[in-house]
Parts: C-alpha cells; sequence; structure tokens
C-alpha cells in the first residue's frame, strides 16, 4: 500500500535503496519507487514512472531486466486485450453495400457513412459499453474499447467536389497503441472492401475475375472504375482490351454505377497514370461525368 492506491510489489533495488510496486492500466505500467517510514510505518512515494510504450507487461518485465534487484518479486499479469483489425461485411446493411467492423464486430458503422453519423453511432455504442470514445471533428474520431491495448482513429475524407458541397465520411482507420500513441497499422476502407468489389465487377458482362482484380487495383473503387468508363478511356481501351462505351452500358445494366451522388460512393482515386490531371479539373469530375451519362440512352 502507498499512499492508499493498491500496488504489486515487483523489487527492491540494491543500488538505490528503493522498493518497487507497479500497476497496470490499458495506457501504460505505472511504476512506484518508494521508501519505508518507519516512524510512520508505510512506504513513502520518492518518485513515479509510467511506461506507456506497447504492452504495459511487456514494458513492465522489460524495466525489471534492467534493475540491480537485491529482491524480486513477481511480474504481474493482466487481462487487457488487443483490438481486432476492422473488417468488411457486404452482408450487414446490404442496401448501403455492407458494413465495416470494429473489435470483432462489437461496433458495426454503414459502409462509407458520412462522418457525423459515424461519431453518433460511436459516441451511442461507447456510452452503453463503458468505453472510451472522443471527437475531434473535423479530422477524426478515436474509439478505445474497455481494456484494450489499442485504440481506433478514424479519418474522413471529401465525398464531392469540395468542402462546401461535398460530404465528408469514413475513409481510414488506425490502430494506435494508448499509451504512447505509434500508429500500428492503418487500413483504407477501399482495401478493405477489395473483394467485395472484385465480386461485382465480376458481374458485369465481359468482366472476368482476374480483369475485374486488375481494374479494381489501377482504380481502387467502384466510383473510379465508373468514372474511368467515361473519363479514361483510352487507358481503358488500350490497356485492357475493352469497349468502354460498351463496358459503361454493362456498368449500368448490373446496376453498379458509381458516382458521387451513390450512397456507397467512396473517393475519386484518380491513377497514377493521369497524374497530369490539374486540381480544376478534378474539381469538375463528377460533373462531367454525369453529363456523359445523360448522353447515353442506355440506362
Amino acid at each position: 500500500m502507498v499512499d492508499g492506491a493498491e500496488y504489486q510489489f515487483i523489487g527492491v533495488d540494491a543500488a538505490a535503496g528503493h522498493t518497487h510496486f507497479a500497476r497496470y492500466t490499458p495506457e501504460h505500467a505505472e511504476v512506484i519507487l518508494a521508501s519505508y517510514n518507519s516512524s510512520e510505518d508505510r512506504y513513502v512515494e520518492d518518485d513515479r514512472w509510467r511506461l506507456d510504450h506497447g504492452d504495459p507487461e511487456q514494458a513492465l518485465r522489460e524495466y525489471t531486466y534492467q534493475r540491480p534487484w537485491k529482491i524480486e518479486g513477481e511480474i504481474p499479469s493482466h487481462d487487457f486485450h488487443s483490438v481486432t483489425d476492422p473488417e468488411y461485411n457486404p452482408e450487414l446493411n446490404e442496401a448501403l453495400e455492407g458494413s465495416i467492423q470494429l473489435d470483432d464486430g462489437e461496433y458495426v458503422l454503414p459502409f462509407r457513412a458520412p462522418f457525423n453519423a459515424v461519431a453518433d453511432i460511436l459516441e451511442t455504442e461507447a456510452e452503453d459499453e463503458n468505453d472510451v470514445f472522443v471527437d475531434y471533428r473535423p479530422d477524426y474520431l478515436e474509439l478505445a474499447p474497455e481494456n484494450a491495448l489499442e485504440k481506433y482513429q478514424l479519418e474522413p475524407t471529401v465525398r464531392g467536389h469540395n468542402e462546401i458541397t461535398g460530404t465528408k465520411i469514413l475513409d481510414k482507420i488506425h490502430i494506435l497503441d494508448r499509451g504512447s500513441e505509434e500508429v500500428y497499422d492503418s487500413f483504407q476502407v477501399d482495401e478493405l472492401a477489395e473483394d467485395h468489389f472484385v465480386e461485382e465487377l465480376s458481374r458485369v458482362d465481359g468482366v472476368d475475375e482476374s480483369l475485374a482484380e486488375l481494374l479494381v487495383d489501377d482504380y481502387s473503387n467502384l466510383r473510379t472504375v465508373s468514372w474511368a468508363a467515361t473519363s479514361d478511356v483510352e487507358h481503358l481501351e488500350n490497356t485492357y482490351d475493352m469497349d468502354a462505351h460498351r463496358f459503361f452500358k454493362a456498368l449500368g445494366d448490373t446496376e453498379i454505377y458509381r458516382n458521387e451522388q451513390s450512397p456507397d460512393a467512396g473517393k475519386l482515386h484518380i491513377p497514377d497514370h493521369r497524374d497530369d490531371m490539374k486540381q480544376e479539373d478534378l474539381e469538375d469530375v463528377d460533373k462531367e461525368d454525369d453529363s456523359i451519362q445523360a448522353g447515353f440512352d442506355d440506362f
């Protein structure tokens, strides 16, 4: 017992003369260096350190390895867990082309949901689960499940022409260490749904699975594939030996044509071979697509 707080004894440093106690939180291992006050018959805190990088139990073990212990205690364990990678599930919220699942399905977010809707969902569910939710809009949102060693950081992008007319939607998900804030991994929503995009494109007349994989690799998502059918015609025809007009019609016939008005439309990913496009061209891309689409009577 040190100043009323319960800590686990981990050892006595022979060189410094300190007794060490420790406890865990999901963010860190907290170590107290104390000396015994015989007149008060208790330990008095001399210093306090936090080991805030990675698993607190592993950090505490590494800390003890460096000490010249005279008496060493047993390193305690903890019941904290690691969060799971985000996953895409096409069968949940099928009307919006699926959902993104966090923490092994504890949180379900509609695919490319508006960022304000994501914030509302996370805030409501975190209150019910005693998880930690922090709203840092417009930049990002953070969710730390209860007793988890890591947290999710969710980042938006603009779907549309610009910040004024566009809608901010969920675009990237990062996993961070709760103590050090180190980014362990990052996931782009398009990458999570790649298999679904390939499956959808494989239903299009004239597109087999291998071609669908190439198109998804080149254009990232269905919105950019749809854009390519009217605005990247030369590349489609020369690289993939496709008839762009026929492909455009087939996308409509299969009902997977996507533009910025589509509920599940993502960010327009201009491929590397179109790096000659200027910013003003990008802002007019969807308007051009709509006008070209209106010129066809195919669907």
